[in-house]
């Protein structure tokens, strides 16, 4: 009983192993289709369907295999050439752009016996030529084996394109990206396609990669700058069959010498790259604007080129392009001068010596000197003392002028510091710049509290604090509020060693520092009179 139960299981086993191994490499059992090609949709029904990127699944006795077609096939024939098999045909609707990515490799499923390996070259393609308008079944064939997707004419398939994400990169230096292609890693566009065949609507998500080129579907984005490239925001305009959506890129001016980054040039950039190189001090710059030798290294070239190109005009003889007046509250002439609008910050500080003696500390580097009386009472009674003040000299290293201020104190303030004048203490005034005795600018006659004038240039010698910057005569005309006033100011101009004359010389200036009266109206024509025999700047 036992031998022949024996005799029995090996029969079994036998048989078992039989069918197993006859499963393994009979063919195909059947097969699906997990995603359709990547090019579902098409403008013309004469053109050629393109299967690549059909995800297909076969499966063989107890294993499953998943494969992709990465290379198109060619039309074998007609829907009705492929023969279907009703029962082994399985038509799968596509699936959705995630599914797709999810089985963009040739996998293998199986764990049970070693199965044949699907080979792609043996797929068979069939679909009716020339296409229908709408829904067009593409047919796969393995062996005997048959599954089916579809694919849409549609002359305008696509509903909408958005920007879901724009390029993680969006901000390039003018004048150094210009000619570089845009990154545009991190860019996703969402794209919504009309129902097609009965089908819903459906939406997908394009994601650039590196890896990806601009192909979606079958066809291209198309992307452009929507104007000339220029500094600040550009719009560039993408577009896929007709339709339309944008994003931005920032394009940065670089500015040569901008040490801070504020947009210009000037005194505060050596500051600051001198602290950089001489005091070895860890601050931010932009090494495109810094690098002004272009060498990669930031070091005393740098700073040596930025001064010189500080105190040096342009190859056109001027020095426009290295400050922003804007900075400093100032306002710029169409004649080419600076000066300080109405009402600029300055104005809630007031005015003390102390302000004089930390100039040079500021590249700054002038004459002035101060004439004080007093006229008239606040409306508790308290005697109103004033400062009128001119200074004239090099400015920040980039420009020559020079200023009138008024300013005002009540006798029971102890400190020397006085308020810039109010609005009801404001002077008419005008002044003329002249630089070696030829006529600069002119600031047009108003009411200030605080005249002012500069214009881009640098003056010889000019750090040489030891005499007056005597290439630089100023003329001021200045309405006193009353003729007692104008004898107070003239009184002061006197004492500073002003002489009084009937006429003021600015044709072959024969005399300088003098002073003329008449009425209320004092004018002073001032070269090298300071405050100090031990410097000019005190």
């Amino acid at each position: 009983m036992k031998k022949s139960l024996s005799i029995i299981l090996c029969f079994a086993v036998v048989l078992t192993t039989f069918a197993i191994g006859f499963s393994a490499f009979a063919g195909a059992d059947s097969l699906s289709v997990v995603s359709g090609p990547d090019k579902l949709y098409y403008l013309d029904a004469a053109d050629k369907i393109d299967v690549t990127g059909t995800v297909l699944s076969v499966k063989q006795g107890m294993g499953e295999q998943t494969i992709t077609l990465t290379e198109n096939i060619e039309r074998k024939g007609a829907l009705a050439d492929a023969v279907p098999t009703t029962a082994s045909t399985e038509s799968t609707t596509v699936a959705d752009e995630t599914t797709t990515e999810a089985a963009a490799a040739e996998t293998v499923t199986s764990t049970e016996a070693e199965t044949e390996k699907v080979d792609p070259k043996k797929v068979e393609v069939y679909y009716d030529y020339p296409l229908a308008q709408g829904e067009n079944e593409v047919i796969f064939k393995y062996e005997d084996k048959t599954a089916s997707a579809n694919v849409y004419v549609d002359a305008n398939p696509v509903k909408s394109i958005s920007i879901t994400k724009a390029p993680t990169q969006k901000d390039y230096y003018y004048g150094y990206d210009n000619d570089k292609d845009v990154n545009l890693s991190g860019l996703e566009i969402t794209v919504v396609f009309n129902p097609c065949g009965g089908e819903k609507e459906q939406t997908f998500v394009y994601k650039y990669d590196d890896v990806k080129s601009l192909t979606f579907k079958g066809y291209k984005f198309n992307m452009y700058f929507a104007y000339q490239l220029k500094v600040g925001k550009n719009p560039v305009i993408v577009t896929y069959l007709n339709k339309e959506t944008q994003f931005e890129l920032n394009y940065e001016e670089v500015v040569v010498g901008d040490v801070n980054g504020d947009g210009a040039v000037n005194a505060a950039d050596l500051v600051r790259l001198s602290r950089i190189v001489i005091n070895d001090e860890d601050l931010p710059y932009n090494a495109l604007e810094t690098d002004i030798e272009t060498d990669g290294k930031i070091n005393q070239k740098d700073l040596k080129a930025l001064r010189q190109m500080l105190t040096m005009p342009d190859d056109k003889g001027e020095f426009d392009w290295v400050f922003d007046a804007q900075l400093l509250s100032y306002m710029v002439s169409k004649d080419g001068y600076f000066y300080t609008n109405s009402d600029p910050w300055q104005r809630n500080f007031g005015f003390n010596a102390l302000y004089d003696y930390a100039t040079p500390y500021t590249f700054m580097y002038y004459d002035t000197f101060r004439v004080f009386f007093d006229y008239g009472t606040y409306e508790d009674g308290t005697v109103k003392q004033w400062m009128i003040q001119p200074w004239k000299g090099q400015y920040g290293m980039v420009l020559y002028g020079a200023e009138l201020g008024v300013y005002t104190k009540p006798e029971t303030r102890v400190t020397p510091h006085y308020d810039c004048a109010s609005d009801e203490d404001l002077l008419g005034m005008t002044m003329t710049v002249y630089k070696d005795e030829k006529e600069a600018f002119t600031m047009p006659y108003d009411m200030y509290w605080w005249i002012t004038g500069f214009k881009p240039g640098a003056l010889d010698n000019y750090t040489d604090m030891s005499k007056p910057h005597s290439q630089l005569t100023l003329k001021f005309t200045v309405d006193l509020k009353s003729e007692e006033m104008a004898k107070l100011f003239a009184e002061g101009l006197e004492e500073k060693g002003f002489e009084k004359v009937g006429f003021i010389d600015t044709v072959n200036f024969r005399k300088v520092d003098t002073y003329m009266i008449s009425g209320n109206r004092v004018v002073f024509l001032w070269r090298n009179i300071v405050d100090s025999d031990k410097g000019t700047n005190m």
